[in-house]
């Protein structure tokens, strides 16, 4: 993908982004290029919000920061599913567990409660 000369807001975010996962692991640039296998230079081009990417680094990035890549496409900002989002990154395997078991019976009365709206 083409360096940019002046960043772009979604490449900024995402580069901001990774740069927080990072950092909340306690990895370098070095770090993360080696189990990424992407160049400190490029890492620092990504993080600087100079270069867009595409799936595959960013499928990458996440392998590396053992994450889910689309937890790097999210940030914690003022928007609520973002917000749910990082809120769940942050939860054990059990306890995501225990928050699928809640929203899925809480969507089931949802869905009930709308079919009843609906019929009178």
């Amino acid at each position: 993908m083409p360096r940019r000369i002046s960043p772009d807001p979604q490449t900024v975010s995402l580069g901001v982004r990774l740069r927080e996962l990072r950092i909340e692991r306690n990895m370098s640039l070095g770090d993360l290029s080696d189990v990424s296998k992407i160049s400190k230079a490029h890492l620092s081009s990504i993080e600087n919000g100079l270069l867009s990417i595409n799936v595959q680094t960013i499928s990458r990035l996440a392998k590396g920061l053992d994450v889910r890549p689309f937890y790097l496409l999210t940030a914690p900002t003022d928007d609520d599913h973002d917000q749910i989002i990082e809120f769940v990154r942050k939860l054990s395997t059990p306890e995501i567990a225990q928050a699928r078991r809640s929203l899925t019976k809480a969507a089931k009365e949802a869905t009930k409660a709308a079919r009843i709206r609906n019929d009178h």
